[in-house]
């Protein structure tokens, strides 16, 4: 199920920027007079902070609000770009739905296994969650489409039996029972701070389960080597 990205966000994000994380950011650049992408007029200003989160690199999120219209929007990037990647997280442990992601506006995120997927739009916004942040909204929105008459109600349903059994894996997680999470950014701009975490060249022809399974494999390979 591809899920919108303007309903995966909305104000959502934008809330939380200001609620979690205003008291510890940094200012570093402020740029006014731009033209807004909704209304076109030159009150659009975007201003730049430094987030210190304690865990690697330093973060940089860019909040833009235009003074006309009142259309906000959000971007997050590590301070250092890399390459276009692909980023694959293996949820093997409970503590891997802590895995703190950074996604960049221009990425896509895709659990293969639970057919979910989120692809950037020309309006989209970055974010800092978790992966058990992204499972909870993910759900909050199939949730919200199960209502709508014209939607598939069986597979809403399926959908949503597969993310609580992914957000149970909180509690207990089998070696048969790892999932994936890929994280596909084109500019580089994304991470993930996590323990089981595969970064690999971006390419365009994509099997994700075909790349779910064998970064599983992979992952296990390491797990096996490690104890020796």
């Amino acid at each position: 199920m591809q899920i919108p990205e303007q309903w995966f966000f909305e104000e959502w994000w934008k809330k939380e920027i200001e609620r979690t994380f205003r008291e510890s950011l940094i200012p570093i650049a402020s740029i006014c007079n731009l033209e807004c992408p909704v209304c076109s007029s030159k009150g659009f200003c975007v201003e730049d902070y430094l987030y210190k989160h304690g865990l690697g690199d330093p973060i940089i999120i860019s909040v833009g609000k235009c003074s006309k219209c009142g259309y906000k929007n959000v971007d997050v990037s590590v301070a250092e770009p890399h390459e276009p990647a692909r980023i694959i997280v293996v949820v093997a442990k409970p503590e891997d739905l802590d895995s703190l992601v950074v996604k960049n506006s221009k990425a896509a995120v895709v659990f293969p296994e639970l057919g979910l997927e989120m692809w950037p739009g020309p309006a989209s916004s970055g974010i800092i969650t978790t992966i058990e942040g992204f499972l909870v909204r993910f759900k909050e929105i199939i949730d919200s489409l199960c209502k709508q008459q014209d939607v598939d109600k069986n597979e809403c349903e399926k959908r949503k039996q597969m993310i609580d059994w992914a957000l149970e894996r909180r509690d207990r997680c089998s070696d048969n029972e790892r999932y994936v999470m890929v994280l596909d950014d084109p500019e580089g701009a994304s991470y993930v701070y996590g323990e089981r975490v595969l970064i690999t060249a971006l390419t365009e022809d994509v099997d994700y389960l075909e790349i779910a399974r064998e970064a599983k494999e992979t992952i296990r390979w390491v797990e096996v080597n490690q104890k020796y």
